[in-house]
């Protein structure tokens, strides 16, 4: 059997000033966020085979605020799990119910809210089948259910107190495939995700305000590959890493709606990645490309909503120091190397070409 704790503070300030942006209101947020989690669990054999594992964790938060009737907001949440483990010679499976109870309960009587109560069980069964050294395929299917958050409730300039939680169905089947007398690995997974009052957060006039609000149905159709090799040449160690990601997903909430079967915001049809790297005499040197297609900042894909697609190249030097009970990391980035123009949230330009660098000290 075992136990945990943890306790966390966060404490988020907001200013903003006419004198320095004409257009802003006077601001002056200042949000102070506890939370406190414990949990236990055990694990008991029941035969060679066959494990089950009990667990249960609760979690509590308080969000405070210096706003007139700020609704001050308690929330706890009692997580319960029992898990089967089944290890049957090269299949290895694990099956799971999660109960989820959530109360939340307001100290500001004046807000005008009263108490909330949320329940829900999920349900998921994860498999692995080893076909040979090497090789095996996995998959899952499960539902999940995501509660909105207190920033994505009650953050004056962002949440929203109308967010419904959100309901997904994941199914998903992977294929693992690596050779180690070459270095190389593939990965692959396609999957399937149906979600009910999907949770969007999408920019306004600043990067501290943004809209939070609810899809009402969602469908998501994906695919991720990625391969990643490693040789070592004497004292040079060489390697490279790809990802390519397809993922439609698409708004399927109003039929007679001009979003309806638009790709919902800021989610890239294809997106991928490419790393190669060297290392040798402690130092390493990296060079990675990164590639986005185009997207949307409304599921209405029309193209006053268009994001254009973008490619960086980056470049990195690093090398750690040992030092007597301690250790200096040095790094060295040249980002977006060929300055490329480019946007990853709508109407906020990306840097062009920068150097950066870092020294950290640990002990």
């Amino acid at each position: 059997m075992s136990a945990k704790f943890k306790y966390a503070f966060d404490k988020l300030e907001y200013l903003d000033f006419p004198e320095l942006r004409p257009e802003a209101n006077p601001a002056d947020f200042t949000y102070r966020n506890h939370t406190a989690y414990v949990s236990a669990a055990a694990l008991a054999d029941i035969l060679d085979w066959w494990k089950v594992n009990v667990a249960a964790d609760v979690q509590y938060g308080h969000l405070s605020a210096n706003l007139r009737d700020f609704s001050s907001p308690d929330r706890t949440t009692v997580y319960t799990s029992l898990t089967n483990v089944f290890s049957l010679g090269s299949l290895e499976a694990y099956a799971t119910l999660l109960y989820l109870n959530a109360r939340d309960s307001f100290r500001n009587p004046g807000s005008g809210r009263g108490k909330a109560s949320r329940d829900a069980f999920m349900p998921s069964v994860v498999a692995r089948l080893r076909l040979s050294d090497g090789l095996s395929v996995n998959g899952f299917a499960k539902r999940s259910y995501r509660l909105p958050t207190f920033n994505d409730l009650y953050y004056t300039t962002t949440g929203s107190k109308s967010l419904a939680p959100e309901d997904a169905t994941q199914l998903d089947l992977g294929l693992d495939w690596s050779i180690p007398a070459t270095g190389l690995t593939i990965k692959a997974d396609i999957y399937h995700n149906s979600l009910k009052d999907k949770i969007i957060a999408v920019p306004t006039s600043n990067q501290f305000r943004w809209s939070m609000y609810n899809i009402g149905k969602v469908r998501i159709l994906g695919a991720d590959v990625s391969a990643a090799y490693e040789k070592t040449f004497g004292r040079i160690l060489l390697g490279c890493r790809g990802r390519y990601t397809y993922q439609k997903a698409t708004d399927l909430s109003d039929r007679e709606a001009v979003t309806y079967k638009g790709q919902i915001p800021y989610i890239p049809l294809h997106s991928g990645s490419g790393n190669i790297f060297m290392e040798i005499l402690g130092w390493r040197l990296d060079a990675t490309f990164f590639a986005t297609g185009e997207r949307f900042s409304s599921s209405a894909n029309l193209p006053a909503y268009r994001i254009a697609p973008w490619q960086t190249l980056d470049a990195s030097l690093s090398k750690s120091f040992k030092l007597t009970g301690s250790e200096l990391a040095l790094r060295i980035s040249l980002n977006n190397i060929l300055g490329e123009n480019y946007e990853i949230v709508d109407n906020y330009p990306m840097p062009g070409t920068n150097l950066i660098a870092r020294l950290e000290y640990s002990f």
